[in-house]
């Protein structure tokens, strides 16, 4: 009977890999090919498995800033479960790791630069985890730099396929560039997906930097301020800045959300603001 027939053997081919990634992650922009090598079985079950190696894989991932180019990419699929995977790249001066099982992957990311264009970038280095379709990470950034005040011609949505959980620390302060100055500022992020969309969280430390206002450059004392969401801007603000003009004390105060700020003046020796404005105005 044909139940009873066994039959086993060979089998190799390649998959282009953008049609692997249209699954997984469908923006991506890659090139390449996995080959594929295996063996079938079948004695009333099927049974397979599968080597597969990665051939001139390399493309572009968001927030990726440079190439990313596969160095390595190997593996064993075994009746449907991966029993085994290893994959290395590396992105401009960076270097990025996979490795694991069907169960657990861990990844290792070191010097890769990340960012948007015009926008912001810095360099992760750190590790994460895997597993039940959720990413754990644990990050710190370097060289971390922002450019604020441009408009964007529609609102960022950062969809990922799967939930995360992170901290990005940083190991020295973030440029933040405005044309009304510039703050030099230490945060802590917490990474989180709500409905599929990236959600940054966390605090941060305002330790330097300068205001302009009115054609005088104010000298920032401390400040400091709590994220909701940054990619929406919802958050909170509050730095204190000083100027010495004509032997007063002018301190310049900016308060309240990300969205909106109120600016306060005051003086030493006191003033009325209607003071405090022409002293900064004409300097006397």
């Amino acid at each position: 009977a044909t139940k009873d027939k066994k039959v086993k053997g060979n089998f190799d081919g390649a998959l282009a890999v953008k049609n692997i990634l249209k699954r997984f992650y469908p923006k991506a922009k890659f090139v390449g090919e996995v080959g594929l090598k295996g063996q079938f079985r079948y004695d009333g079950r099927l049974g397979y498995t599968v080597k597969f190696r990665g051939v001139g894989l390399e493309g572009f991932f968001k927030p990726l800033m440079d190439r990313l180019v596969i160095t390595e990419l190997t593996g064993v699929v075994e009746n449907g479960k991966l029993k085994d995977l290893y994959c290395e790249g590396i992105s401009g001066d960076g270097s990025i790791s996979v490795s694991g099982n069907q169960k657990r992957f861990f990844l290792s990311f070191s010097n890769v630069l990340v960012g948007e264009r015009g926008r912001w970038k810095g360099r992760i280095f750190g590790t994460g985890t895997y597993a039940s379709g959720k990413v754990k990470l644990n990050l710190t950034m370097r060289g971390g730099k922002v450019v604020l005040g441009k408009k964007r011609k529609k609102k960022v949505k950062f969809v990922l396929p799967v939930s995360v959980e992170g901290i990005v620390r940083f190991a020295e302060p973030v440029e933040i560039k405005h044309r009304f100055g510039r703050l030099l500022v230490v945060p802590k992020l917490v990474l989180t997906t709500e409905k599929k969309e990236l959600k940054i969280g966390g605090n941060y430390v305002i330790i330097g930097g300068k205001i302009n206002y009115m054609g005088k450059e104010f000298e920032v004392l401390y400040g400091s301020g709590r994220l909701k969401n940054l990619i929406k801007k919802e958050g909170s603000v509050s730095v204190l800045a000083e100027r010495e003009i004509s032997g007063y004390l002018v301190y310049l105060q900016l308060k309240g959300s990300l969205k909106k700020c109120e600016l306060v003046l005051s003086s030493d020796p006191p003033l009325s603001r209607s003071e405090i404005l022409n002293l900064v105005m004409t300097g006397a």
